[in-house]
């Protein structure tokens, strides 16, 4: 999260997904979002995971929250996570595909199956982190 004077935070999201057509449709998600709300958002769309793991370097205040439009595997994503929330960093894991469970091992992976359900989490998470900001 970015402070640029007291009480306005920059939310910063990065958007992970394989086809165009995903990540047009995150865009236009959060995009829908900001306009319903008075959320300031940082959004970053990418196909390759290494652009979320050097995101926490280049983006002001990191990443907090990532939304990949995959099917949640420890096997294949474990290794990103780990890069990404390696020390304090707080980022959260959005992990959005039909075929996702509701059931996760660890508290930064969080599991939408539908559109509706996205929202409704990134929703709550951007909220959660707009009610706990601390300015160091």
């Amino acid at each position: 999260m970015y402070f640029r004077t007291p009480g306005e935070a920059k939310v910063n999201i990065a958007v992970l997904a394989y086809e165009d057509g995903i990540l047009w449709e995150c865009r236009n998600i959060l995009y829908a979002l900001m306009r319903r709300t008075a959320y300031n958002l940082g959004i970053t769309l990418t196909k390759r995971p290494v652009v979320v793991v050097n995101g926490m370097t280049f983006i002001k205040g990191g990443l907090d929250v990532v939304v990949v439009a995959d099917v949640y595997c420890e096997e294949k994503y474990g290794g990103l996570i780990e890069s990404v929330r390696g020390g304090l960093n707080p980022t959260k894991f959005i992990f959005w595909d039909e075929e996702n469970s509701k059931e996760t091992s660890g508290t930064s992976v969080i599991l939408a199956a539908s559109k509706e359900e996205l929202e409704r989490r990134l929703k709550k998470e951007i909220d959660r982190l707009l009610e706990n900001q601390v300015v160091l």
